[in-house]
């Protein structure tokens, strides 16, 4: 997609996954698209999301890491969307899973 990944991405893309998952929705996936991400959780429970009285809250979080923009995948989370479309194989994505574990957060 263009988007040069480094540990810094890594680590606001885990804490905003944190941050959702806090809100009970354990399934979820935060895209990077530079300036702005999308949350993706199962289509189920889009409404429920919409519908927290504290997601402006949550996104003003999310923006807080250093997100423009936040919003909701209306599609709903698919596993492996963003693999297929730039073709990461099974065994590269196990590899940069690997990789992401040992990955420390960025000082200050």
């Amino acid at each position: 997609m263009g988007v040069r990944i480094t540990p810094e991405i890594l680590y606001r893309i885990d804490r905003a996954e944190q941050l959702v998952r806090a809100r009970g929705f354990p399934s979820v996936r935060v895209r990077h698209f530079g300036a702005t991400a999308t949350i993706e959780i199962p289509r189920q429970d889009i409404d429920r999301l919409a519908m927290d009285p504290e997601l402006p809250d949550l996104l003003a979080a999310l923006e807080g890491l250093g997100w423009q923009q936040v919003s909701i995948n209306q599609n709903g989370l698919r596993s492996g969307t963003m693999n297929a479309l730039i073709g990461i194989t099974p065994a590269l994505q196990r590899s940069m899973e690997r990789l992401k574990a040992h990955i420390t957060p960025p000082a200050g």
